[in-house]
């Protein structure tokens, strides 16, 4: 089920970004609350995956390195493929691609966010790949919980909730809502964004472990729906109260109600596809949603062809997701940690 879920907002973050060009994201306004989502479950997986390995004979550095073979290859190709697309968009303008680009791709190479490309569009810190900021903000916080967990009691993670959770009511009402990672003037953000989702996940995992027996179960389908529900719900008057209570209240709910949930075997198999296709898609898409935009524009599309458009790139991507994972990235991972000494179980699914 949690599979399921991550699948789904993966879906939704795709559909806003493909929306977005057009200045269509209002249809989904609180989809960027998708990075939250994400770092609930990320907590819950990470805590029910290697918990008890960093407590016993896993090292932070073997820990760090089974999550970057998890996450690290299909990064760098939707790297490459976001720095192909900068180039021959730069070539079609300027004729000539200048030095700040190159070392932009050099800093993002080694995940290290930058300022240097604020043309065409491209203002995140992570400019020929958008959503590598919350991988940045993944590897951070996967780092910290390594370092940890050996502390990490009961209590100090109660403290960590209600300091975090101060912070992420305090930054939205700045903000205007649950906001910041994304872009280099509000990257610092990240980390109030990143800390109480992921430790709430942790928090949960270990209360879901502690009561084994809960005789509760929703159905998937009603989850998923609130889960849609909670990115497009219409709501703009104190949206910054709104999108705290669901980060603080909703997403944890939710991510318990799927852990006690069990779906039939073939939504089951469902769910599971979901997940595995869920990385892939958040991190493959922003590049090819760029060519889409592109090509709209130079062919001024009315409102009618651009919803063609949109369901043509969003069926595109999907397929093109699914032949790099099948092709590329669980290849190269499956490679990747048979090499690698005291391999561990690597999940998959984003950001987890």
């Amino acid at each position: 089920m949690l599979d399921g879920l991550r699948g789904v907002a993966a879906i939704v973050v795709l559909a806003v970004h493909a929306l977005d060009p057009f200045e269509l994201a209002y249809l989904v306004p609180h989809a960027r609350l998708a990075v939250d989502f994400f770092f609930v479950l990320s907590g819950f997986v990470i805590c029910y995956a290697y918990e008890q390995q960093l407590l016993c004979n896993m090292t932070t550095g073997g820990f760090i390195r089974v999550r970057l073979i998890r996450l690290y290859p299909l990064f760098l190709f939707a790297l490459s493929c976001g720095f192909v697309v900068f180039v021959v968009r730069f070539f079609f303008k300027s004729g000539a691609l200048d030095i700040n680009s190159i070392i932009a791709f050099v800093l993002g190479i080694f995940l290290i966010p930058t300022s240097l490309v604020h043309n065409e569009g491209w203002n995140t810190a992570f400019p020929f790949n958008s959503p590598s900021w919350s991988l940045f903000f993944e590897l951070f916080i996967n780092l910290i919980y390594a370092l940890v967990i050996q502390r990490l009691s009961r209590r100090s993670l109660l403290a960590i909730l209600l300091i975090s959770g101060t912070v992420v009511v305090g930054q939205a009402y700045m903000m205007g809502g649950v906001i910041g990672g994304e872009n280099w003037d509000n990257f610092v953000f990240g980390l109030g964004r990143v800390f109480f989702p992921f430790f709430c996940g942790v928090f949960l995992f270990r209360w879901y472990r502690a009561h084994p027996d809960v005789g509760f179960s929703l159905s998937s389908f009603f989850l998923a729906i609130i889960l849609v529900a909670t990115f497009a719900c219409p709501v703009s008057r104190f949206g910054w109260v709104f999108e705290s209570v669901i980060v603080l209240t909703v997403f944890p709910l939710l991510v318990i109600g799927g852990a006690l949930s069990k779906p039939g075997p073939k939504t089951s198999a469902i769910y599971l596809f979901l997940g595995r296709l869920s990385y892939p898609l958040y991190i493959l898409h922003y590049p090819v949603i760029r060519v889409f935009s592109f090509l709209a524009r130079a062919l001024a599309l009315d409102d009618g062809k651009i919803w063609m458009l949109v369901a043509v790139e969003m069926i595109c991507i999907v397929l093109f997701s699914i032949v790099v994972m099948e092709v590329f990235d669980e290849p190269v991972r499956k490679w990747l940690t048979a090499r690698t000494r005291h391999s561990n179980h690597v999940p998959i699914g984003l950001l987890g």
